[in-house]
């Protein structure tokens, strides 16, 4: 298993705020959609695309790393 995992659960409605959580060597730790973008190395996720559209619903800025 990966030691570092992003686990999100979407709003099905689109009506609330989807949770966030990272698995980091074994530990779960909820997270903000702000602090996201905080994180550092190599993270895996499921459906990026929707991730993606979720942050940016949650007014998270998104840039790509140089």
């Amino acid at each position: 298993m990966p030691e570092n995992m992003l686990l999100y659960v979407p709003d099905p409605y689109g009506v609330g705020a989807s949770r966030f959580a990272v698995v980091e060597g074994g530990l779960n730790t909820e997270i903000s959609a702000q602090h996201l973008v905080e994180l550092e190395g190599a993270w895996i996720t499921y459906d990026a695309a929707t991730l993606i559209d979720e942050l940016r619903r949650c007014g998270v800025r998104l840039t790509l790393p140089r």
